[in-house]
């Protein structure tokens, strides 16, 4: 089992133990276990008409002497303090969460306990507990590794290991795949699959479709991985984005093959470290060409007045009927009495970029790995992954109400990696981002070619 101590006041692992003191504002009242009616009393009162009114509380008293309380008398103790953070609030906000080995060593533990001034907690892969029964609940979210669950679910307990894994912090960068490897493995075993630099050699690609979180990523100085892995990349990244309302999937990738090896491909590998991998994973897809534009936070709406970026009637041309996923602000009241709306907030990053064809018309989104400046004149490569059609009729509302003038029977949706050739005129390319195109005649002016990313 995994010991530590948690200082909730300066996010510092001090040892095992910590000093606990008692909340100022923890009031203790001992409460009687029992309490029998006095009936010599309140008989001799007629007016009472035999209503019980005086009532012999007892304590629970220690054998031990006259006026010594008993050890027993906890059970009768209330104890009034202010709410307590709870244990998964209190390790989320700590360091000791955040420290990349750590995770490792948390999920492949089957028993935990936590050391913390409030108080201390335990769980197991079947229940939580902590020391006053105030905090119970079912298994840990460590569970999901060890359940009985299909393929598509320990997958996806996969992607939110890795959306957690993105968000710690390694001493030296070069364990950043050494730091998961345990993990990597178990993941092996119960889907039989490999893993390639943190990918896992999955049939349809749906681990080439990784994005950045909520800011663009930033290259390792001193660590290389392919520009495919999210291992290549220091930031937060998820593999969850909305899906397309009732949209049923199709993969568009086939013969997929990983290769990957223990070789630096720094022009001067002697400034790295020896964990540094390199490699490239081929497949066979349709790619099409198309362009970068403006980030979605600075398209102008000047000249035209009905515009509004933040409405579904302009999303929905940018994002599918994925836009009814998207959560819609709260008016607020201010002390004033006046009503504001919040700026609403996307799941894509902030630096999404609009995706335009050679018409200059928006098709898609892109969220690109990296933050940089770009010629808007220079097309870039999509390579197309998954195809998301509508099931027919809608079966029931999507939230928001549907946008009139948009044919949701007829949507297409195309999960893309988008590519630059390494040189120019160079068959292989290197991975720039990840994005969503919004035409159903899109694919019509791709070509299937085989791709190879290194």
């Amino acid at each position: 089992s995994a010991v530590d101590a948690l200082d909730s006041d300066s996010n510092k692992d001090i040892g095992l133990f910590l000093p606990r003191t008692e909340d100022p504002l923890t009031v203790r009242m001992s409460c009687a276990y029992t309490k029998v009616p006095m009936e010599h009393l309140y008989r001799k009162n007629e007016s009472l008409n035999g209503k019980q009114c005086v009532w012999k509380y007892k304590w629970l008293k220690s054998p031990l002497g006259k006026g010594v309380v008993h050890n027993e008398i906890n059970q009768s103790d209330v104890i009034l303090r202010p709410r307590l953070p709870s244990l998964w609030y209190n390790i989320q906000r700590s360091k000791w969460y955040r420290r990349g080995w750590v995770l490792q060593e948390r999920i492949l533990s089957r028993r935990m306990i936590y050391y913390t001034k409030e108080k201390l907690y335990w769980d197991c892969l079947e229940w939580s507990e902590d020391e006053e029964g105030a905090g119970s609940h079912g298994g840990s979210w460590r569970s999901g590794l060890r359940c009985e669950g299909s393929a598509c679910q320990v997958m996806g307990f996969w992607w939110d290991l890795v959306y957690e894994y993105s968000q710690c912090v390694l001493t030296y960068r070069h364990d950043k795949l050494a730091a998961i490897a345990g993990l990597c493995g178990q993941v092996e075993n119960r889907l039989n699959q490999k893993c390639y630099a943190g990918i896992f050699a999955d049939n349809a690609g749906l681990n080439l479709l990784w994005l950045a979180k909520t800011a663009s990523l930033m290259r390792h100085p001193d660590f290389h991985a392919p520009s495919w892995s999210w291992a290549a990349y220091e930031g937060v990244i998820t593999f969850n984005s909305n899906d397309p309302w009732e949209g049923k999937s199709e993969n568009l990738i086939s013969s997929i093959n990983f290769e990957t090896r223990n070789l630096c491909p720094a022009s001067e590998p002697h400034l790295h470290s020896g964990r540094c991998i390199s490699g490239t994973v081929s497949f066979t897809a349709p790619l099409g060409k198309l362009f970068r534009g403006q980030q979605l936070k600075d398209i102008s709406t000047e000249g035209q007045d009905k515009l509004d970026l933040e409405s579904n009637a302009f999303l929905i041309w940018l994002l599918g009927s994925a836009v009814h996923w998207e959560s819609v602000p709260i008016p607020r009241m201010d002390k004033n009495g006046n009503v504001n709306i919040p700026k609403r907030q996307l799941s894509l990053p902030a630096h999404t970029e609009i995706m335009l064809d050679e018409y200059g018309v928006i098709v898609g989104w892109l969220a690109p790995d990296i933050e940089s400046v770009h010629d808007p004149a220079l097309p870039i490569f999509c390579a197309g992954i998954t195809l998301w059609r509508h099931c027919g009729e809608m079966k029931r509302e999507p939230y928001g109400g549907p946008v009139q003038g948009y044919e949701y029977k007829d949507e297409q949706c195309i999960d893309v990696i988008a590519l630059q050739q390494s040189t120019k005129g160079s068959e292989m390319y290197h991975r720039v981002g990840r994005g969503r195109i919004v035409c159903a005649s899109w694919l019509g002016t791709c070509q299937v070619m085989n791709i190879t990313i290194c």
